[in-house]
């Protein structure tokens, strides 16, 4: 896998560099770095974290076939590839796509940058449920479908780790596909509703399976938006439930429920 990731992104800096028309490609990127005040009364004192920043090549190859090559740095860490595709766009139906690409389960994993969701810090399901950043390698088929969106995916999958959040790998350590799928249903004006379901054999001998699953929805007016989910998962008769609750007046609180065995783990914040 380390010499994928160069390889896919020498390539998009070649489509880029050459400008043929057959290769139309664009350049797009994101800088953003958090101020945290350290003394309430005072704004200069205070330190800069969470660095973040990207660069997204995209292009057409031809009148049906779009490509993506995107880099990201997060929190000092050295730049990395987040995503390499191609996708056929040709039916509005089903759009497949093969490469590296960000794994579309739950709302979160595929609007993650500071841009398009503005938060302090990943949300504390994200943190300990799956990877930051979750990609994989593999197929995608896109597209809508009597009123419903969906993605449904295939590829290499997680490995077993001591927590969920530490599964991301590249490789087929036990020769069985991931599977999962998204859907979303717009319900009304701004309202919609969203399911996602994942699939893996997580053990090198392909005998432990890993489920999980994420229930969610949203509201978008003008100037306002409010999005949430809930998810949980199931490896081997161990389980994951975490709810959350933002709402005691002016006092915000985060309360959760956990049932689990082992071998999974639960750090309570």
């Amino acid at each position: 896998m380390k010499r994928v990731f160069p390889a896919v992104f020498l390539l998009a800096l070649l489509l880029w560099c050459c400008g043929s028309a057959a290769a139309q490609t664009k350049v797009s990127g994101f800088i953003a770095l958090d101020y945290i005040k350290e003394k309430a009364d005072s704004l200069a004192e205070g330190t800069f974290r969470n660095g973040q920043a990207g660069l997204i090549f995209s292009g057409v190859l031809t009148q049906n076939i779009n490509w993506l090559s995107e880099i990201r740095m997060q929190s000092g860490s050295e730049f990395s590839l987040n995503q390499a595709w191609v996708q056929l766009s040709s039916s509005l139906y089903i759009r497949p796509k093969i490469g590296l690409y960000l794994v579309p389960f739950g709302i979160y994993n595929q609007s993650s940058r500071p841009h398009q969701t503005a938060l302090i810090d990943f949300p504390l399901p994200v943190q300990y449920l799956y990877p930051r950043n979750w990609r994989d390698l593999g197929l995608v088929l896109e597209g809508q479908f009597l009123g419903l969106n969906y993605s449904a995916y295939t590829g290499n999958g997680l490995q077993e780790s001591e927590y969920l959040n530490g599964g991301q790998q590249f490789e087929d350590q036990n020769n069985n596909k991931a599977l999962g799928f998204r859907i979303n249903l717009p319900v009304d004006q701004g309202l919609e509703l969203s399911y996602s379901l994942y699939r893996a054999k997580i053990d090198s001998g392909a005998a432990r399976a890993l489920f999980m699953h994420g229930v969610g929805g949203g509201w978008t007016t003008e100037g306002f938006q409010i999005k949430g989910e809930v998810y949980w998962a199931d490896l081997e008769r161990s389980y994951f439930l975490k709810r959350v609750y933002t709402l005691d007046r002016l006092n915000p609180e985060m309360r959760q429920i956990s049932l689990m065995s082992p071998p999974v783990e639960w750090t309570r914040s």
